[in-house]
């Protein structure tokens, strides 16, 4: 297979130079090594750019930008659109780790080999900081699953996807109007137009600490997902479902979220 190079994209704003040192070490120990790594400081006022810049003196395949000015995650993530080049497109966070030392080689091979896809992410492994507990996502494999649960809730995880940057060229970048769930708004757009994956195989970490998401992002996420139900009702399959699942986590968020994951927990594959 010809040799294609992936740009990955790592946003940071004051992140934590431990965790953030994990995440690229897992980048940068992937065995598909054609890579850039574009990592955009979105005008920290942490000391994090010397991690970077450590990074960044080792390995050549590291591009670093810093922003003059604090442009929040939809509009840092947009700037990297015009920047990257190639023909795919990773993402990572600045606290998460790929698990998988072959989670690139892995969605290149499909994506290689199914051109009709514009998204492919993976199953992914999920830490609570707080508890240290770790237990494992199964997301919905297949396009026709993964079309049948979009209005009901997101079926990709950041960190783990990757995407075809003609599917962007022809869809556009992330919408700021939809902060919060932009990611979730573009997979809904792409999937207009190209089919869906998620490899079932763990290759993601994704750390979450209860504390650091505030109730009134919560709010403004569930309502948010309403809309976007809402407005991409003729494009997927069962809107009704969607809509009224979306009007019951509004108003029992907690309840019905720990019910998921527990059922989830059990069952060892994706409900929703």
């Amino acid at each position: 297979m010809k040799e294609l190079l992936i740009s990955i994209i790592l946003p940071v704003y004051n992140s934590n130079s431990e965790r953030l040192s994990q995440s690229l070490e897992s980048v940068l120990l992937q065995s598909y090594k054609n890579f850039e790594l574009i990592i955009i400081d979105d005008a920290s006022t942490t000391d994090i750019e010397t991690t970077i810049l450590q990074y960044k003196q080792q390995d050549p395949r590291i591009v670093y930008i810093k922003n003059n000015k604090n442009l929040k995650l939809t509009k840092t993530l947009n700037k990297w659109i015009s920047i990257s080049k190639w023909k795919y497109i990773a993402r990572i966070d600045d606290d998460d780790i790929w698990i998988d030392t072959d989670k690139l080689t892995k969605q290149i091979d499909f994506m290689e080999s199914n051109l009709d896809y514009g998204l492919c992410g993976t199953n992914i492994a999920l830490e609570n900081t707080e508890s240290n507990q770790k237990i494992n996502i199964y997301m919905q494999e297949k396009d026709t699953e993964i079309r049948n649960r979009m209005l009901l809730s997101t079926q990709f995880s950041h960190s783990s996807i990757m995407i075809r940057k003609e599917s962007i060229d022809k869809c556009w970048t992330y919408n700021a109007d939809f902060n919060l769930m932009e990611d979730h708004e573009l997979w809904l757009r792409i999937g207009k137009k190209y089919k869906l994956y998620n490899i079932q195989d763990f290759t993601t970490l994704y750390r979450i600490n209860p504390q650091w998401v505030s109730l009134q992002n919560r709010n403004k996420q569930q309502k948010l997902a309403l809309q976007l139900c809402w407005l991409y009702r003729n494009d997927y399959p069962h809107f009704l479902k969607g809509f009224i699942w979306n009007i019951i986590l509004n108003i029992f968020p907690e309840s019905v979220i720990w019910l998921i994951n527990k059922l989830n927990r059990l069952s060892k594959k994706p409900l929703m």
